[in-house]
């Protein structure tokens, strides 16, 4: 019957639109980790980036005083 239909209709409405909530919830939580994620991985990257800059540094101040103290010898 048309009564019995429509309350079939109902419920597989019912049922899609719980399914769908439920996606969403899903995907909500995956894009806040997927933030996190790619956060840490910047913070990481900006911190390996200092040291790296840290690195050449003292390589070009190490080079600097082996100079001087090679100089030095020579005296």
């Amino acid at each position: 019957s048309s009564n019995k239909r429509a309350e079939q209709n109902r419920k597989a409405q019912r049922t899609f639109r719980a399914r769908r909530h439920q996606r969403l919830k899903y995907l909500e939580s995956r894009s806040l980790l997927l933030d996190a994620a790619v956060a840490s991985s910047n913070e990481a990257n900006r911190r390996w980036e200092e040291s790296r800059l840290l690195l050449n540094d003292l390589r070009a101040e190490n080079a600097a005083l082996r100079a001087a103290v090679q100089q030095a010898q020579l005296l």
